[in-house]
């Protein structure tokens, strides 16, 4: 083991350090206690309300809400403290204090720099690569949005992938040690979609290092490092089982179990239509357009966010200067139906903004399926290929 070396360590130092600031700048109201207006937050306020009131009032624990949609129980609303879950304590420590946004922001860029790292790719690069995922413009929207969890749980995603990839080229202790941590942190932040997707990444990275192993001989090695990693995940789990267990026993009662209503509107009887899980209908309604997909490079390519045009003074000016009998059509549109010109044309019925990840990084990622000769690369493009196809939805059906 070489010896620490304070000279070496500087590039991290200095990553961390300039991820605190990016993250302050980039929200610096709240410095000026100022909060960022979150829709969801907003509505989880209102609905959590009476739950907060008796908390404060008594001190028993109330385990139902009234308030949240027909009734259901607060411990799934986040409003009931696991007080045994020493989790909660390495999810602070990871955001080194920071408030929320500002918190949301630094946890993407160090848990995305872990994952380059992972990668034995240079510190100075590994934060220019941290940046570009932190600032896709989705994950900044769904901040907006107020989905904090799905925010947390995407950022500690990069983490664990990293854990696992260096468990799987030999660096057993230190795969193992990131994915038990950032496994439980992740779970801890409860967004069990994000979970299921990240499972996929791991699969496919996975197999293709079973592929590489059975091609060299060196399957009685990958067996003992899919061992390591699953005891490591296993670590990670068993913190958060408390909560994992109870959501999978609500689950059956909630709309994803199967219905109870035996009747149909018409009085008809409904048990021929009786299935589980939320309809089809209702789980692809957010699906993406495949020619929407070209987002990914050109933000406005399906026009932006759910605005009115005319509610955009940049785009009036605009149209004002190079099409002004256009510009009165769309007046004429606007006072019959607002809706009628909205700046969105997509096929999602509403959407804060495009998914945009830039044609720099896209353009790399197709360099490196070109001339990187490593098989991560083909596993990351297969993924990419999947969920590309995913959030198509009922369109690639």
């Amino acid at each position: 083991m070489g010896k620490f070396s304070l000279k070496g360590s500087w590039p991290y130092i200095i990553a961390v350090l300039s991820f605190v600031v990016i993250s302050l700048v980039y929200f610096y109201p709240v410095l000026e206690g100022y909060k960022l207006n979150q829709g969801d937050i907003e509505k989880h306020k209102s609905m959590s309300h009476e739950i907060v009131s008796h908390n404060d009032k008594y001190d028993d624990v109330a385990l139902w809400s009234g308030n949240m949609f027909a009734g259901m129980p607060s411990y799934l609303t986040m409003k009931v403290k696991y007080k045994a879950n020493i989790v909660k304590y390495l999810f602070t420590m990871v955001k080194v204090g920071l408030p929320h946004p500002d918190s949301a922001i630094f946890v993407y860029l160090i848990g995305f720099f872990i994952l380059f790292l992972c990668l034995r790719i240079n510190p100075w690069l590994a934060m220019v690569g941290a940046i570009a995922f932190a600032f896709s413009s989705y994950f900044i929207i769904i901040i907006e949005a107020g989905h904090t969890s799905k925010t947390y749980a995407i950022a500690f995603m990069a983490p664990v992938l990293g854990g696992f990839i260096e468990a799987m080229r030999g660096r057993l202790t230190v795969g193992a040690f990131l994915i038990a941590v950032f496994t439980a942190i992740q779970l801890y932040v409860n967004h069990i979609q994000i979970t299921y997707y990240l499972f996929f990444i791991l699969l496919f990275v996975g197999v293709g290092e079973l592929i590489y192993a059975i091609k060299n001989g060196l399957l009685k090695g990958f067996s003992k490092k899919i061992s390591i990693v699953l005891i490591a995940a296993i670590l990670g789990v068993l913190p958060n089982l408390g909560n994992l267990l109870i959501t999978y026993e609500y689950s059956k009662q909630s709309t994803r179990g199967k219905t109870d209503l035996t009747i149909q509107p018409d009085g008809k009887s409904n048990q021929a239509n009786v299935s589980s899980g939320l309809d089809k209908d209702y789980i692809t309604q957010w699906s993406y357009g495949i020619d929407e997909t070209f987002t990914l490079i050109v933000p406005n390519v399906k026009g932006g966010k759910s605005i009115p045009i005319l509610g955009d003074e940049k785009e009036i000016e605009r149209l004002r200067k190079e099409d002004p009998q256009f510009l009165n059509i769309l007046v004429a549109e606007y006072q019959k139906n607002q809706n009628a010109v909205l700046s969105y044309f997509g096929d999602q019925p509403i959407v804060s903004g495009p998914v945009y990840i830039g044609i720099i990084v896209v353009a790399l990622a197709l360099l490196a399926l070109l001339f990187v000769k490593d098989r991560l690369v083909i596993a990351l493009f297969s993924v990419s290929v999947l969920t590309i196809g995913l959030a198509w939805g009922k369109n690639f059906m």
